[in-house]
């Protein structure tokens, strides 16, 4: 059996996984109105995870491996932002370009078997600009039903101009079985980090964030040694792209419950970014008249940007969309779909059209 057709069977069992979970829970909810949605609503969802695995299906049959799955290799800018790019509190194509870049060179890292440090910074090093010093390798933990799979899932790297130091957080997106699996556990479960019983996070990101440990600790850990023990950060970037960007959005909404003073100096910068929490999760996570530096990036024809879950927000603004009819379906998930639509300057839009393009409030361009 080759690689595609496993690939190819894991798909089809985690469709099968989540239709069997959505339908325990309407049936263990059934007595409560309050959290009952419609018939029409149950089967909309279920209608959607049809057509995202079928999606993903597609994605993966165009590949001679998994681990090709997301990666491209055309030439992009991989240019560090100034620092008048990250003091303007505004989108910058420029940072956009440079994060899509380090989003798509956190994929490198899954032709590396952890543990293998030497090795995962030799493969890093090779992408990044002039004047960027790896400061940390970041481990994801992803359950594999009898253990659990560690994998190197990003990295940390630092750059400083005169005397602003600046820190980037790459996230990787979904590589290995065990992550599909994570995936798909979209019922909504209290972080019990964040400390509000209000908010409710997708299973398994805030599984594989906070919930699972590695031999150097969970990932949520990880990052938080890091910002401790550096106290000085001017400017702080989080990017990622799909797995990558949920897992960036919890980190980021964990910065801003805990660490406000640093928030109002970072920046996200997301690609296929998927659906992450409630709506009390987005509205700790919005931006306001404070904080504007959340930029997220859907192409509408990305299954796994815009299928929506029960009972699940996206952010009300700063959700920039395009529509690349030419790539289809097959090629919407692409890290190379998101660099064109940023780097050809396709005139990303946002949310304040209020246009529904995919059962999304925002503009679009076709390309």
């Amino acid at each position: 059996m080759d690689q595609t057709t496993k690939i190819s069977i894991c798909v089809i069992l985690l469709l099968l996984i989540i239709v069997v979970i959505t339908l325990l829970y309407y049936v263990n909810n059934r007595n409560n109105t309050t959290n009952m949605v419609s018939l029409n609503s149950v089967g909309r969802y279920l209608e959607e995870q049809r057509l995202r695995s079928e999606a993903i299906f597609q994605l993966i049959s165009t590949d001679q491996t998994q681990k090709k799955l997301f990666k491209f290799n055309v030439p992009i800018p991989r240019i560090l932002p100034t620092n008048t790019e990250l003091s303007a509190n505004k989108y910058s194509s420029s940072i956009a370009s440079s994060m899509i870049h380090f989003a798509n060179l956190a994929y490198d890292l899954s032709s590396i078997t952890y543990p293998n440090d030497t090795a995962a910074n030799n493969a890093i090093k090779a992408g990044l600009p002039k004047g960027a010093v790896i400061k940390k390798l970041l481990v994801y933990s992803c359950s594999t039903v009898l253990s659990y799979y560690y994998s190197y899932g990003g990295f940390i790297i630092e750059y400083t101009v005169g005397t602003v130091k600046s820190t980037i957080i790459v996230l990787r997106g979904t590589q290995y079985n065990c992550e599909w699996y994570e995936d798909s556990k979209v019922i909504l479960t209290n972080a019990s980090w964040i400390q509000d019983n209000t908010i409710s996070v997708h299973t398994g990101y805030n599984n594989i964030y906070a919930g699972y440990s590695t031999p150097v600790g969970s990932l949520r850990n990880q990052i938080n040694s890091y910002l401790n023990s550096n106290t000085g950060i001017n400017n702080l970037i989080i990017t990622g792209h799909s797995l990558g960007m949920g897992l960036g959005l919890l980190l980021f909404a964990d910065i801003k419950k805990f660490r406000r003073a640093l928030s109002l100096n970072t920046k996200v910068y997301g690609f296929s970014t998927p659906f992450v929490g409630n709506k009390s999760f987005i509205n700790l996570i919005n931006p306001n008249t404070v904080y504007t530096g959340l930029f997220l990036f859907i192409n509408v024809q990305d299954p796994v940007a815009v299928t929506t879950p029960p009972y699940y927000a996206r952010p009300t603004s700063q959700l920039f969309c395009f529509l690349d009819k030419a790539k289809g379906v097959s090629g919407s998930h692409y890290t190379t779909t998101y660099a064109d639509g940023i780097t050809n300057n396709y005139n990303l839009f946002n949310q304040n059209s209020n246009k529904s393009i995919a059962g999304i409030s925002c503009s679009q361009q076709v390309i």
